[in-house]
């Protein structure tokens, strides 16, 4: 849903950065919505190995640059119109034997204040940085984005179903204050069928839905 997302309502954005890229999912599905030249920076390597090996496959292999470091440690003179990232959740806890599983789902390597610090680096003066986090640090996020002159825009709270409570939320921010506009997702319906919404944003990228 982030992706989607993100390649709807943030369009045309001729530069962009993916923060964590992962395998490559993120900037795959805003390739093909969009006419974008993407820089996507993974630290684990054998997601980054992944990501390589996808984005090959594809016709967007020209315009999605991969790196394998950490940002904090990405130097560019670039300054991008659209930075989108589903950073690490989790704080030291529930830790697990897998290192690399831990540095992608533990924020200890990249904590939201740091990826903050060096959005406003990387962001464009007009750019948009867009985000998902736990719905539980939506506050938090936003006080800490605020203290480094970033400004919440838009925001989707998402929940399982209609009866379930919010579990994520999707933020877009910007150095401009807009009118901010909450807009509530749930991804299944009441008899759990996919819900409108949801279909209507990932109807493009796959083959049943």
């Amino acid at each position: 849903m982030f992706g989607a997302i993100v390649a709807q309502y943030l369009p045309n954005r001729n530069k962009a950065l993916d923060i964590g890229s992962g395998t490559g999912l993120l900037s795959l599905m805003y390739a093909q919505k969009n006419a974008a030249t993407i820089d996507a920076v993974e630290l684990d390597e054998n997601a980054f190995i992944q990501s390589q090996q996808n984005i090959a496959a594809t016709s967007f292999a020209n315009t999605i640059n991969t790196f394998h470091q950490n940002i904090i440690n990405f130097a560019t003179e670039k300054r991008y119109d659209l930075v989108f990232s589903n950073p690490p959740f989790f704080k030291s806890s529930l830790k697990s034997n897998d290192e690399a599983r831990n540095l992608a789902m533990h924020n200890d390597a990249l904590s939201y204040k740091s990826l903050i610090k060096k959005v406003v680096m990387l962001l464009d003066v007009n750019g948009f940085f867009a985000v998902l986090i736990p719905y539980y640090a939506k506050d938090e996020f936003i006080s800490i984005a605020n203290n480094y002159d970033l400004i919440l825009n838009k925001s989707f709270d998402i929940k399982q179903t209609i009866t379930h409570h919010f579990f994520r939320t999707i933020l877009f921010f910007s150095f401009a204050k807009k009118e901010i506009e909450p807009i509530e997702i749930a991804i299944k319906d009441h008899q759990n069928n996919y819900s409108e919404a949801f279909v209507d944003l990932l109807k493009d990228y796959y083959l049943f839905l």
